[in-house]
């Protein structure tokens, strides 16, 4: 069961509210969304998924490799290397001032290697509110007001996960939260652009239900935030232990606000389709893997 809620103030934003069955104890399906490594789906556009280890080491972001990824990682290296096209890309003005010059294949690598580095080292000693707005299209956009702002519109939500955010996301040191989190970066295939992100997955487990933070606080291009809520309660189903999840996607994107009417409803459908096939992969690996 899947649900769009309307049109929101934020005209970059938009949500979808999905639940689903995992046929899976609680447990099994909070350790499996928590660690989730989704790539191994085609479908899904994941090209790499790479976990982070905390505190940050720079190895983990010395494989960023765009040249070996022949479609996506030219698109992303074009972009980065034309300085006059850089409108496609999600930087801080101080960022943007270290694009590499020349623009060689390695230097382009390093590059985008230095600043994943430094956002998810930024992110988990300080929080959002450490992180470099995007200055994007003659604006600045912080991500913490993004996310906030996208947090707003569903207010029943956010005050349900309250907790939860408030100490992880939203506290100051993201990485000393009673939950340990999960830290990764991605590439993937976004609307036929390469896109790099970063993320981190929390939760917390109460007597009645459980909660899942996935926390995308970086992309470079497509969209400013992805953040994906779960709440799982444990369910009988035809005599097995399973679990009925809760799932709510938040997203801000430049991208939606120039869309109206028609385009705004096509983009909110793609969406729920790219959300229903995450689902359909998430509960195949639930099946392979219990």
């Amino acid at each position: 069961m899947t649900e769009r809620l309307g049109n929101m103030s934020l005209h970059r934003g938009i949500s979808v509210q999905t639940c689903f069955l995992s046929e899976a104890s609680v447990s099994q399906t909070v350790d499996l969304l928590y660690k989730w490594d989704p790539s191994s789906h085609p479908s899904l556009n994941i090209l790499r998924h790479q976990s982070i280890k905390l505190p940050i080491d720079p190895a983990d972001f010395s494989m960023i490799n765009l040249s070996a990824d022949k479609a996506t990682g030219h698109w992303l290296i074009e972009k980065t290397s034309n300085s006059g096209i850089l409108s496609n890309l999600y930087l801080s003005s101080a960022e943007a001032q270290k694009l590499p010059n020349p623009s060689t294949p390695a230097a382009i690598d390093q590059f985008w290697s230095t600043l994943l580095q430094n956002r998810a080292s930024a992110f988990f000693t300080g929080g959002f509110k450490s992180l470099p707005n995007y200055d994007f299209s003659g604006a600045s956009y912080s991500p913490e007001d993004e996310l906030k702002a996208l947090l707003l519109e569903v207010k029943p939500v956010a005050a349900q996960f309250s907790s939860l955010l408030d100490q992880t996301i939203f506290s100051a040191q993201p990485s000393a939260s009673s939950s340990p989190p999960v830290a990764y970066w991605e590439l993937l295939a976004a609307s036929g652009e390469g896109t790099l992100n970063l993320g981190a997955t929390f939760f917390q487990s109460q007597p009645q239900f459980s909660q899942v933070v996935d926390c995308e606080y970086y992309a470079n291009s497509n969209y400013f935030v992805n953040l994906i809520l779960y709440q799982i309660w444990p369910l009988q189903y035809q005599g097995k232990d399973c679990s009925l999840v809760w799932r709510c996607d938040l997203i801000s994107s430049p991208t939606l606000a120039e869309y109206r009417g028609v385009e705004r409803m096509a983009a909110s459908n793609l969406t729920i389709q790219d959300v229903k096939e995450a689902i359909r992969s998430f509960q195949e690996d639930v099946r392979n893997k219990k």
